[in-house]
């Protein structure tokens, strides 16, 4: 009796091997979804800069002609589809144009005296250029929190489908393969052998050890009964 309660209290083999290759694909799969939504979050900031670049170049003879209507207009313009985020337009110590989404002007109206590059931290990154007498702002704003977890949300059907995918492959492997043997282990371990006339096998291998349960379960009947008279 204490050895049925013992295998009766023991974990399937088989059963354990798909747990932890199911455990093992999904830790893997969640590790390289987390590198590609880290690889998109920097491709997308590094894309928001290089878009800001390019509109504050493609402004500057605007800036130049110092047509500050069509100026206003055309940051304006970038600013509604996200091409940017705030600009300062700044003549010696004058403000010209300006905006930014908190309304405060001493927010950005700063000393600004590196030119030419991007400058930037978790939260924005800007870069000024130097003309003649102006000092010309943009930025862009780049929280890398809510990008990359907007990223995510955005990718969240790549990693949903992989873990649909090998989780319905392996219960489809243990209903398949493993049925007819996990059936057979559960009545082996205990004493009635009643229920292996009920047992269908699908798989080649299952049906193998049907028929060597049987014949050794029909074995050791005839010897009982023999050992008997």
């Amino acid at each position: 009796t204490n050895l049925f309660a013992k295998n009766r209290g023991r974990r399937s083999v088989v059963i354990s091997i798909v747990a932890v290759f199911w455990l093992g694909y999904i830790i893997a799969s969640t590790t390289q979804f987390f590198f590609d939504v880290k690889r998109a979050t920097e491709n997308e900031i590094l894309r928001r800069q290089q878009q800001m670049q390019f509109v504050q170049e493609s402004f500057i003879p605007a800036v130049l002609s110092e047509n500050r209507s069509l100026l206003k207009d055309r940051l304006e313009a970038a600013r509604k589809i996200h091409m940017l985020d705030f600009y300062i337009l700044q003549k010696d110590r004058e403000v010209l144009e300006w905006y930014n989404n908190f309304n405060n002007l001493d927010g950005i109206n700063a000393d600004y005296q590196v030119f030419n590059q991007i400058l930037q931290n978790d939260r924005l990154a800007f870069r000024t250029v130097k003309l003649m007498d102006y000092r010309f702002t943009v930025g862009v704003l780049q929280d890398k929190k809510n990008i990359m977890w907007q990223t995510a949300l955005n990718m969240k059907g790549q990693i949903i489908q992989d873990i649909l995918i090998v989780t319905l492959l392996a219960g489809l492997i243990v209903y398949i393969f493993l049925k007819d043997i996990l059936s057979l282990t559960k009545i082996l371990s205990t004493r009635d052998r009643s229920k292996l006339a009920s047992v269908k096998s699908l798989s080649k291998e299952g049906q193998t050890l049907l028929k060597a349960t049987q014949s050794y379960e029909n074995t050791k009947q005839y010897l009982e009964h023999e050992n008997r008279y």
